[in-house]
């Protein structure tokens, strides 16, 4: 199947959504092989989850397991429709739930995600505050190559986000690649606490406790020297850092230094910074846009548009080096939350704020607007992350 001539939109999930007969046939065929191994399940033993209950498809055929090894009990479907169904009712129930699936050209569903609010101290055992758990990730297999899950990930996040909850919970095996690979891509972090209903899976959780603002200023390429652009950048800051103020709002200082592009280096980045500190404009975060390049393929892959994917790709292949625009996109959209950023990337982190933001500001010279800040809005609005580009904020000079 060409991605190319593939298009999906996503909405909210209904109670008439899903019928028991659907949702037996998905999760039977998602779960029936390791590591979640529910394909059969003995009554007896434990009507529930646990290896000692619960028999994978390939254990069942090799073996042609009718009866319970362990009690001699006949062992039914593990997700029969009756079960589904009841999962999905119980979920629907739960207070703030919120679902999101994706839909083909055809109305047919083809990926889902639901979930609702929980108390943290119950699962983890950790007072976290509001909270916010992801119960149900699903995609049909022929889809699992699109970025259909991660585009439903987006938008059921984008819910979470406006209900102001402070922390994300999910569970799964530590084993199933394709879902901890999601995670870590959305910036969630394994706990090591394992369920209590389930042994065998583990609990990751995304912290939400963002500030209102991350502002970049004094951007500045390591073949120049601190200069009267970076100092009119600090004016600006400083005038829009009193106004935030009396708003009471929170806000994170970050700084760009393009060490990627330039063939000449002569910046000394300690005195560069120690000329901020001068001005009180000392940053919260500082970094080194070469580094943004080993989240590339984060970004390249979750590009939808076609032509834009094929036009940067060939860029790479061909240059073997990034555009300007595109390393520019990666740094809003980890500025977002939306693409995982680790703490070792940073050449400076002296704060314990957050670096993540609910909107960006950029303060930044003219001369950008017309080139690669409107490019890389360009690569933003052509990926899953399109509704990113309503939040970054432009403070021209």
């Amino acid at each position: 199947m060409k991605t190319e001539k593939f298009r999906f939109c996503i909405s909210n999930i209904y109670k008439k959504d899903f019928t028991p007969h659907f949702l037996s046939k998905w999760f039977t065929r998602f779960y029936k092989d390791k590591p979640w191994n529910e394909y059969l399940v003995c009554p007896t033993c434990n009507p529930g989850y646990g290896s000692k209950a619960t028999f994978g498809f390939k254990e069942v055929m090799k073996k042609n397991l009718k009866v319970c090894p362990n009690c001699g009990s006949r062992l039914t479907l593990f997700w029969n429709p009756q079960r589904a169904f009841n999962y999905f009712r119980y979920a629907y129930s739960r207070k703030s739930f919120i679902g999101i699936k994706a839909i083909d050209d055809l109305k047919k569903i083809i990926g889902w995600m639901w979930g609702y609010e929980v108390n943290p101290k119950i699962l983890i055992n950790k007072d976290l505050g509001k909270t916010f758990y992801i119960d149900v990730i699903c995609i049909l297999p022929r889809y699992r190559k699109l970025p259909i899950i991660s585009s439903i990930y987006l938008s059921l996040l984008e819910k979470i986000e406006k209900r102001h909850f402070s922390f994300i919970l999910t569970r799964t095996h530590p084993k199933a690649k394709e879902v901890t690979n999601l995670l870590k891509t959305g910036g969630f972090e394994e706990t090591n606490i394992f369920s209590k209903e389930n042994p065998e899976r583990n609990f990751w959780i995304k912290s939400l406790q963002w500030v209102d603002y991350n502002i970049e200023y004094s951007h500045i390429y390591t073949s120049e020297s601190f200069g009267d652009p970076q100092k009119k950048s600090v004016i600006i800051l400083k005038n829009l850092i009193k106004n935030l103020k009396k708003k009471k709002k929170k806000y994170t200082l970050s700084i760009l230094i393009d060490d990627y592009n330039p063939s000449s280096h002569i910046l000394d980045i300690k005195h560069f910074l120690y000329q901020l500190r001068k001005f009180k404009a000392f940053p919260d975060y500082v970094m080194l846009e070469s580094k943004l390049a080993t989240l590339k393929d984060l970004l390249l892959k979750n590009i939808i548009d076609p032509q834009i994917r094929k036009e940067y790709f060939t860029y790479f292949q061909k240059k073997n080096k990034l555009p300007c625009s595109f390393l520019i996109s990666i740094w809003y959209l980890t500025r977002l939350g939306r693409l995982p950023i680790n703490s070792s990337l940073f050449f400076q982190a002296n704060t314990k704020k957050p670096f993540e933001a609910k909107y960006l500001i950029n303060i930044l010279p003219r001369k950008y607007r017309d080139t690669s800040e409107k490019r890389s809005q360009k690569i933003i609005k052509a990926s899953i992350f399109e509704k990113a580009i309503r939040k970054i904020k432009y403070i021209y000079y």
